[in-house]
């Protein structure tokens, strides 16, 4: 019984020292919060990013299999990964949610969701969530080789079963989940996945023992790929509550088209584009996040992010039909209007240098 043999361990020190020095022990990546759920610091990687008056020496850290990884610099990552990408507005705004994805927990009324990126073969879909990765950490695409990267891949595949996928998005840590290929689902598992996610992933239960093993719901972002859009793999019995907590982004090429995307001036990725960003992101990936924290940090106590963030999402219900603002797709602009304020965020906090956006 570890339980047990904790407490006996924590009792023998007791009469062992008149006092101990305690230290919170820190096995997760992401935000460590204090006993009134102030936030006092997160962990990227193994690095410990403090808030302002937080005392190191109260927190340990021991991660044993980090999710976040670096190479390279901010600088770097700059000139190399964000100037190609500012040039396309799709991967510019990917980018953006990235980060959106760690604020979540810090503002209200945003609810989790999956954004899909679906287009015809060889559009760059899967390069687009390796570039959202090198926010974060290790851009290895699934099915490639990973030599000369730091860490393990973050993009997952559909492959993996939706029980094992609940389960990593719970231990997911900062920023979004990455799922490559989403048209392996079939409608009835997809319906599931999306609502169940969207939700929170939330899966308490009952260990052998009888003890309740807590797993409260989480807000997370999913960044998914694939040839067609959700709303066609989806049943036709899917509810509302399924289709506004998954977003279709059309980047061209495939069976589906929306007015105005039809012609070759809308292409996703111009060559150019393409190659610049796929030769940075093997080199240049993880450094923007700590950056990105660092700003959030410095930020919290001063900044009205909840008013900035009702200011930009009544600037997108104005620039939309009346229809727009109603419920469930109202929910779906507070989720961008999120990702303009991350954006803003990093481009005042100079995580995005302003000589390149």
């Amino acid at each position: 019984d570890r339980k047990g043999l904790g407490e006996l361990v924590k009792e023998l020190l007791r009469h062992a020292f008149n006092s101990v020095d305690s230290q919170i022990w820190i096995r997760n990546e992401g935000w460590i919060r204090g006993k009134d759920s102030d936030i006092e610091g997160c962990v990227c990687g193994q690095e410990l990013l403090l808030a302002p008056g937080a005392d190191a020496k109260q927190f340990y850290v021991d991660i044993a299999a980090s999710r976040l990884a670096q190479s390279g610099t901010l600088e770097r990552w700059n000139q190399e990964v964000l100037d190609p990408v500012s040039k396309n507005y799709i991967l510019t705004g990917a980018v953006q949610i990235g980060l959106a994805a760690t604020m979540l927990d810090q503002v209200p009324g945003v609810s989790s969701c999956s954004f899909n990126f679906f287009g015809g073969a060889g559009r760059g879909k899967t390069l687009l969530l390796s570039t959202v990765a090198s926010l974060f950490g290790n851009t290895t695409a699934p099915g490639h080789g990973s030599a000369g990267r730091n860490g393990r891949s973050i993009i997952e595949t559909f492959g993996s079963t939706q029980l094992a996928l609940q389960a990593k998005g719970q231990a997911s840590s900062l920023g979004p989940m990455l799922i490559d290929e989403i048209g392996t689902n079939g409608s009835r598992r997809l319906d599931n996945f999306i609502y169940m996610t969207g939700n929170g992933s939330s899966r308490t239960k009952l260990s052998s023992s009888g003890d309740i093993l807590d797993s409260p719901p989480k807000g997370l972002f999913y960044m998914t790929t694939g040839e067609v859009p959700i709303a066609s793999l989806v049943s036709r019995n899917a509810q509302l509550g399924v289709l506004d907590r998954g977003v279709d982004i059309n980047i061209g090429g495939g069976a589906v088209s929306f007015e105005g995307q039809e012609e070759e001036e809308y292409a996703f990725l111009p060559e150019d584009v393409k190659k610049a960003v796929a030769a940075g992101i093997p080199n240049q990936y993880g450094t923007v996040a700590p950056a990105f924290i660092k700003a959030l940090m410095s930020e919290m106590d001063g900044q009205n992010w909840k008013a900035e963030l009702e200011e930009i999402r009544q600037l997108l219900v104005g620039a939309c039909a009346r229809y727009v603002s109603a419920d469930g797709p109202g929910r779906i602009l507070t989720r961008f209007a999120l990702a303009v304020l991350a954006g803003r965020i990093a481009l005042r906090n100079k995580v995005f240098s302003e000589e390149v956006v």
